[in-house]
């Protein structure tokens, strides 16, 4: 990808003569944050036109970057990738912008993503709202090089809730990666939508969190039947009530 291979990034809404210095350095700043690999991704030109920031990435790091980007707006990018991709959407919506990321190499272009900016939906929403809770599901990744560690649990509705862990939470965590159930304690903030749904609006903090019992309803019924026989005899429902009440039933005359 270095020399050969370059990596550029369009706003359409300035120009080199119009885009103001620090505003460029903001830009460059949340690009080194997505790619990562801070010390192999270099700055090499702003083009005429559109402004267009052309980006040299070092051949040795240009898989991981490469597999950081296919990643963007996905359930599997890193918490670095995502916090970048909504620094820069905003930063664009702001510059009333939209921002385009291709590849360039042996004079072909390969689009990697266009961000919205300008153009992103602005669903109504009612306040931002931080409230301890709890999320249950199964672990579908752990991973990260950040301070705080990104969980991510699936529940049985298919959804994706993303949470986040100390190192030693993390530690004990991935010991469940793709097992049975749990359910996570801690602290989320939250936002309503006009229907009046709750989204998530940051990483669900995690504090605790306890293993569920997956066994089987069938099994567990069995289990139940087993241990109870010999008090409930041949009519469970009967020592059910029996018991509750405390007198026999009668009959059916």
């Amino acid at each position: 990808m270095y020399e050969d291979d370059k990596i550029e990034f369009k706003i359409d809404a300035f120009t080199p003569d119009t885009i103001p210095m620090f505003r460029l350095a903001e830009y460059l700043d949340q690009l080194a944050k997505l790619f990562g690999n801070k010390d192999k991704v270099h700055f090499k030109e702003l083009k005429k036109g559109s402004a267009i920031a052309v980006i040299d990435v070092e051949a040795i790091a240009a898989p991981k970057v490469k597999d950081r980007l296919r990643k963007i707006d996905t359930v599997d990018a890193d918490k670095s990738v995502c916090e970048a991709f909504d620094k820069i959407n905003n930063m664009l919506a702001s510059d009333n912008a939209v921002g385009y990321l291709s590849r360039h190499a042996a004079n072909k272009t390969e689009a990697i993503y266009e961000f919205s900016g300008r153009n992103k939906s602005h669903p109504l929403e009612y306040g931002a709202v931080t409230q301890a809770g709890t999320l249950t599901g199964v672990v579908v990744k752990v991973g990260g090089i950040d301070k705080t560690i990104p969980v991510h649990l699936q529940d049985m509705d298919g959804h994706i809730w993303k949470c986040e862990a100390t190192v030693e939470q993390s530690k004990e965590l991935i010991k469940h990666y793709y097992e049975g159930p749990i359910r996570v304690y801690g602290e989320g903030r939250w936002i309503q939508d006009e229907n009046g749904d709750w989204q998530q609006k940051q990483y669900f903090r995690i504090s605790s969190y306890e293993v569920l019992d997956n066994t089987p309803l069938t099994d567990f019924v069995l289990d139940v039947r087993d241990e109870f026989a010999d008090a409930w005899g041949d009519d469970p429902l009967k020592a059910i009530y029996e018991e509750r009440h405390g007198y026999e039933t009668k009959g059916d005359n």
